[in-house]
């Protein structure tokens, strides 16, 4: 929401100069959340949480993951949060992002995905609608970084878990 406010300038604690400005109002919070910016002698580093991306088949295939995931015992790690709107999952490393293939165009990662999985659940369309799920499909992949690694279920819980594997780690 654009708002505009009144700045006023002091110098050497005297009124100076009154201004106008259109400032927007950000939830910094949450952009400091994502970014988690770190200092270091006069340099900023960005240290992003790793995304990790689950292609579903539709919104009841993503709930059914998310619900998954959050069985009680299979994520030990404490800092964990679920976004069933959102339907993300986070911990203290890693951001796990459902999307479904007609949620498509609202996804917009940070940075290049690494990691993904595809749903096993087979898609029921209309002959018709083929192309479009295909476009879709192919919308999500433009956001894989270009050694970005498929991986199972097992591999995506290790990694939650923060457990080194020869295969991811």
């Amino acid at each position: 929401m654009w708002k505009k406010k009144i700045i006023v300038v002091h110098a050497n604690g005297m009124h100076w100069k009154k201004a106008f400005a259109v400032m927007a109002t950000v939830n910094i919070a949450r952009i400091l959340d994502y970014l988690m910016i770190a200092v270091n002698v006069g340099r900023v580093l960005k240290m992003r949480k790793q995304e990790i991306i689950y292609i579903a088949v539709d919104n009841k295939d993503a709930n059914w993951f998310l619900n998954e995931l959050c069985e009680v015992g299979r994520i030990t790690d404490p800092y964990l949060r679920v976004d069933r709107r959102k339907k993300t999952i986070e911990t203290s490393n890693c951001k796990v992002i459902a999307v479904s293939l007609s949620g498509c165009y609202t996804f917009a990662p940070i940075s290049p995905i690494d990691f993904y999985l595809y749903s096993s659940k087979p898609i029921t369309t209309q002959l018709e609608l083929i192309k479009n799920r295909y476009n879709e499909l192919k919308t999500i992949e433009m956001h894989l970084s270009t050694f970005a690694t498929k991986i199972d279920m097992k591999i995506l819980i290790n990694i939650l878990n923060g457990v080194e594997d020869e295969d991811n780690g």
